[in-house]
């Protein structure tokens, strides 16, 4: 089991009897899920969920509306729909299509020019027909809106910007772009291993270290490449700044604003491990291709993806053309020599490492030297 670590700064709050066995992952989603309920609390209680919904849809109200953005009014497959500006048959076509594939758990496959208003013809119809089944029934299922690149997750929020509508959102990337320890990253670089390998071995290190600040008496490499940033995911005034900014309802943010958070006073947590927190509850999350097409990704039940999953979502994947590609990505392999000497040696300490580790080929038990 991992050591508890320590909330920085003056007493620890109250804590449950189990605290001290949770995670720091686990402790910034107990936190923002308290001040959720805490501001749902303040709001008009939500339709009451029918015994209908699916146990993966998310419990809730209806998004709020910024009616100020609101232009062109209509109904649509008996939902309400609000655009920002006159709607042309071509975004026309997308929400029909696109509201029908949501009502009878369909799947659309949908084309049209360059030009013409889809991203926000398709935001526009999901989060109408989800804010519907809110209204109705008191859950709905989560969006997870896929783009090609992290290049594109920005010109998504900014796209949803221009929407009446103002879901709990959160945006989704890997390390490369979230990472902000300068200090794993070169850590990596000299080991010549992936920055996803660097990131779990120095939040590893972090939790094994106690460390919520400055190493003091600690000294070595060890030390130095302890990620403090994923150590201070549990405080309470990261979990505060990370609701106030983008985990109220009815706030947009993006990728910068997260980042920005990393540089605020001195107990703010690991943008990364934060973003797939938020991912949890929202109601609609922005996400690289590869978290929905790639298994590695997509089927992952890691510890800061608990609550991550497919099943009962409604999945947009934008830029579809780019998917023959991605799927090539996803089930290939790129292994450079050293990285294959280095698996090479860590299987052959094995037997030294764990003695008692056996290996089963085609049902026989066998010892692993």
């Amino acid at each position: 089991p991992r050591p508890p670590l320590e909330d920085p700064g003056g007493a620890p709050p109250p804590q449950t009897p189990d605290e001290g066995e949770r995670t720091v992952v686990e402790r910034l989603r107990d936190r923002l899920d308290r001040l959720r309920l805490a501001e749902d609390a303040e709001a008009p209680p939500p339709v009451r969920a029918s015994g209908g919904a699916p146990p993966s849809w998310l419990r809730g109200r209806p998004c709020p509306l910024d009616q100020s953005r609101c232009v062109q009014r209509l109904h649509m497959c008996d939902t309400e729909l609000l655009a920002p500006f006159e709607l042309l048959p071509p975004q026309l076509a997308v929400m029909e299509r696109s509201l029908r594939a949501c009502e009878r758990r369909q799947v659309a496959l949908l084309e049209s020019p360059t030009g013409t208003g889809k991203s926000v013809a398709l935001l526009t119809a999901t989060l109408a027909w989800q804010r519907r089944t809110f209204a109705a029934q008191g859950a709905a299922p989560q969006i997870l809106y896929g783009v090609r690149t992290h290049a594109q997750l920005a010109q998504m929020v900014a796209e949803l910007q221009k929407t009446p509508y103002r879901p709990r959102m959160a945006v989704i990337g890997s390390r490369e772009h979230l990472c902000v320890n300068e200090a794993v990253r070169a850590a990596a670089r000299r080991q010549r291993v992936s920055l996803d390998l660097g990131c779990r071995q120095a939040a590893r290190r972090a939790v094994r270290l106690g460390l919520h600040g400055p190493p003091q008496g600690q000294s070595g490499p060890e030390a130095e490449c302890a990620c403090q940033a994923y150590a201070r995911l549990g405080s309470p005034p990261h979990a505060e700044r990370v609701f106030e900014r983008c985990g109220r309802e009815g706030l947009l943010w993006d990728v910068e604003d997260l980042l920005g958070l990393s540089g605020t006073g001195g107990g703010a947590g690991c943008p990364y491990y934060t973003a797939h927190v938020l991912a949890g509850g929202a109601d609609l999350v922005f996400c690289p291709h590869n978290y929905v097409l790639d298994p590695a990704v997509s089927q992952c039940r890691t510890h800061h993806r608990a609550r991550w999953s497919l099943e009962g979502r409604v999945v947009v994947v934008d830029e579809a053309h780019n998917l023959e590609q991605g799927c090539r990505d996803a089930g290939s392999l790129r292994a450079t020599l050293a990285e294959l000497r280095s698996l090479s040696a860590a299987l052959a300490a094995l037997p030294t490492r764990h003695p008692h580790l056996r290996a089963c080929p085609r049902g026989r038990c066998l010892p692993c030297r």
